[in-house]
């Protein structure tokens, strides 16, 4: 088994002929806003870009994997860390 982290709760875990997408976001650094407004410093995410062989490792996705993203009906509220609109083009590919 192989664990490939991307960024964040992102990771590729390979194992065998498998290769599981968990929690896609897929943006590049900085396009989402910031997930923090008054306790932290805002800051557009993600705070750093994909690493150089992320596009050789997502080739061999077989399968992902959400763990959560609920909305409650309102899209703004999608938890953007562990499924954004790229992310969510991709799975859909799948």
């Amino acid at each position: 088994m192989k664990i490939h982290h991307l960024r964040n709760a992102t990771f590729v875990i390979e194992s065998g002929e498998n290769h599981i997408l968990t929690d896609p976001m897929l943006s590049g650094k900085r396009e989402l806003p910031p997930f923090a407004r008054f306790r932290y410093k805002s800051e557009r995410n993600p705070t750093v870009s994909l690493p150089d062989n992320a596009s050789r490792i997502l080739a061999k996705v077989t399968h992902c994997l959400i763990t959560h993203s609920q909305t409650f009906g309102i899209r703004a509220l999608q938890h953007t860390d562990h499924l954004d609109a790229p992310g969510e083009c991709f799975s859909a590919r799948q």
